[in-house]
């Protein structure tokens, strides 16, 4: 038995071409015994389908007073005249559109919560949503408060990012620097797990497929994980300091340089005093320290500076002119950019001319690829694993940095460098999108810039 084709809608150039083929196997004004059957085949539609169509066509010919011949080469004589089929909708788009407009954010949280607004099904408006794309679900996150005076300093500082030798005012064309003399240094907690987590579990068996057995346990679904802590408050974490440079190659070795300066821990590893129900005496545990700006000055210079001195490219180091810039936050236990304990330190190196520090502008975590995506990127990797205690957190969390991507850490650099325009549009605000410009694709195909243009939206504001 043959399949029944699957009902469409045939295009005009389709109903055309359908009966011209049907029209020249006339024979003595006659059909030919299954004509309607391979036509309805060659188009993939039904018999009845292509019967209507010449019935209805020739009835249009005789009510028009023309002949068959002449419409063959003309289309407009093969519009449908019936432009709305199947059933009327029952609720107008355009209307739900600007009464979903009319409705308070604060009750537009849920489909439910809408629905009770607008007094429409839920079920509707999620198939408006997922068939029609006539909504579309946002997660607004908090953004940090700018005054006028943070938005001139953003922009300033953003200004300063531009290299001065690519503007040019006739082609509004500029670039900013590639960055490669930038270090980006921040502090972030890394936890035992998260407060709340997502697993894929496995399910009741289908019906229909069960064997009988009542001793197979693969029939049932698996059991939720149960996890549980004392209080959330309390889940064991532990603060890392991380320094990061952008990846380059190393012309001196012919070899990428991943910029991973180091990522190390604000602590100290003691042992326990005296047996407990968790651990025995004398067993190694971490033990948190505060970050005061004495602690910070110190991993400054002892794991920054030191690691700084130690993998930096030579082919860059040697050169006499170029100069490292340490970017910090604002933290209240940060040192200041003229911190004199801390140039001291750097001339007993003798890098006092080779380094410097300077802050970067107040609310602004946008400016900093840890803040932009290296934290979160490698949060993401790190609760991939299963630590059980703070030594093996600082374990899993080292371990996830030295295997992450370099490529990646490349990407984040210039997703800074798209921030930088959004900053400059907004005035220095920070109500704009991180711009996508397909960096993965661009890199595949080899034509991944090292810096990012200017756009010329902002370039009018310079």
């Amino acid at each position: 038995m043959e399949e029944t084709p699957k009902r469409k809608e045939l295009t005009l150039a389709h109903r055309q071409s359908a009966y011209c083929i049907i029209y020249q196997s006339l024979k003595n004004g006659a059909l030919p015994h299954g004509i309607f059957s391979s036509t309805a085949k060659l188009f993939k539609v039904s018999k009845s389908t292509i019967g209507r169509l010449w019935r209805d066509t020739n009835v249009n010919i005789a009510d028009e007073g023309v002949t068959a011949f002449a419409i063959l080469t003309n289309t407009d004589f093969f519009e449908t005249k019936s432009k709305n089929r199947g059933r009327p909708l029952k609720w107008n788009r355009e209307e739900v559109r600007e009464e979903v407009r009319n409705v308070p954010l604060s009750l537009r949280q849920t489909w439910e919560g809408l629905s009770h607004a607008l007094k429409v099904p839920a079920s509707t408006l999620r198939y408006m949503r997922t068939k029609e794309k006539l909504f579309y679900r946002h997660s607004s996150s908090l953004t940090p408060y700018l005054t006028d005076d943070h938005k001139i300093a953003r922009l300033s500082y953003v200004l300063d990012e531009i290299h001065m030798g690519t503007v040019d005012n006739n082609t509004q064309t500029a670039s900013y620097k590639t960055m490669y003399d930038r270090v980006d240094v921040d502090e972030k907690w890394f936890y035992m797990t998260r407060e709340n987590a997502h697993y894929i579990l496995v399910g009741d068996r289908p019906e229909g497929i069960y064997n009988g057995d009542v001793e197979d346990l693969n029939y049932f679904a698996e059991d939720t994980p149960q996890r549980q802590v004392h209080h959330k408050c309390h889940i064991t974490k532990v603060m890392f300091l991380c320094a990061q440079a952008r990846p380059r190659l190393d012309p001196t070795t012919n070899t990428m340089w991943d910029g991973k300066l180091g990522i190390w821990p604000i602590g100290h590893c003691g042992h326990t005093q005296r047996r407990s129900l968790n651990r025995e005496a004398g067993e190694e545990i971490w033990v948190d320290e505060k970050v005061t700006k004495v602690k910070y000055r110190e991993m400054l210079i002892t794991r920054v500076i030191d690691s700084i001195i130690e993998k930096w490219p030579r082919s860059q180091w040697n050169n006499p002119r170029f100069i490292i810039r340490i970017q910090q936050d604002g933290a209240k236990t940060h040192i200041d950019p003229d911190d004199k304990a801390f140039y001291n330190k750097l001339v007993q190196l003798g890098v006092e001319d080779k380094i410097l520090i300077y802050t970067q502008p107040a609310n602004s975590p946008d400016t900093n690829i840890n803040d932009l995506g290296f934290f979160r990127a490698l949060q993401s990797k790190y609760h991939c694993n299963t630590p059980n205690d703070a030594i093996d957190i600082i374990k899993h969390v080292k371990k996830t940095h030295d295997d992450y991507d370099h490529k990646k850490i490349n990407r984040i650099w210039l997703s800074l460098m798209g921030c930088y325009n959004g900053i400059i549009e907004c005035n220095g605000g920070n109500n704009y999108k991180i711009p996508h410009f397909g960096k993965d694709k661009l890199e595949r195909i080899g034509q991944l810039p090292v810096v990012i243009p200017v756009t010329k939206e902002a370039f009018k504001f310079l």
